[in-house]
């Protein structure tokens, strides 16, 4: 049986006010994939100085994770249509 396998590549520019477009749209795409670990980065094109924030998926979660100090943090699809938040 053959298998095949895709890959998705996107370039999402959001105002500063959107920027949670693409934990969002990162969150939605983990239900679906079957990869796990580094998938991609994204970052602020308005300071070249800046290092990329990392993404990786892990199950259903995305973990987004600061070049620079470490810092990071961990979201699915639930929390990010929370209307709480």
């Amino acid at each position: 049986m053959d298998e095949y396998r895709y890959e998705l590549f996107t370039r999402i520019f959001v105002k500063d006010d959107d920027y949670r477009l693409i934990f969002r749209f990162c969150a939605y795409m983990a239900q679906f994939t079957e990869n796990e670990g580094f998938v991609g980065y994204y970052l602020n094109v308005d300071n070249p100085n800046d290092k990329p924030e990392l993404l990786f998926f892990n199950g259903n979660k995305v973990m987004v994770k600061d070049y620079t100090s470490g810092a990071e943090f961990i979201t699915d699809w639930a929390d990010e249509n929370d209307p709480n938040l």
